[in-house]
């Protein structure tokens, strides 16, 4: 048992108000700030009920059924990777035409482009790889 954590809480909300909010949501799919006036409880306090007992997201509610679909979660690291690959434009040392005039942006590119023999980004486009494990969120970007 955590120390920090308190063994009571006095002001919870009692029980059979828990289920007939959660009751409500599943008959007539309504948010906090509808269920409150029914029942005379505060909005906060039925969103912290329907968070508790997961129904805090209509989105993961089927409609016509009132039951809760949880969004898809994998059980196992590497068991679901997100890869993506995004493809910025490179902008020369010193700005490009948005932050100076339009002829000293070009004499800049040519700068630039020329320079490629010793090793500056030539102007063009950039990959950065992107990879998600589902299970983890463990993030991987690489240019």
């Amino acid at each position: 048992m955590n120390p920090c954590r308190s063994r009571t809480t006095p002001h919870r909300a009692p029980t059979a108000a828990e289920a007939r909010i959660c009751a409500l949501r599943h008959e007539r799919k309504l948010g906090p700030a509808r269920i409150a006036p029914v029942l005379g409880i505060p909005a906060s306090t039925v969103h912290r009920v329907l968070t508790r007992h997961g129904r805090n997201r209509l989105r993961w509610m089927d409609r016509p059924t009132g039951q809760v679909i949880r969004p898809y979660e994998r059980f196992r690291p590497g068991e679901l990777v997100h890869v993506d690959i995004k493809k910025p434009g490179n902008i020369p040392d010193g700005g490009g035409h948005r932050t100076m005039p339009r002829q000293q942006a070009m004499a800049n590119r040519q700068a630039t482009t020329d320079a490629r023999k010793g090793g500056s980004p030539v102007i063009g486009y950039s990959f950065v790889h992107t990879v998600v494990d589902d299970h983890s969120r463990l993030a991987y970007a690489r240019s």
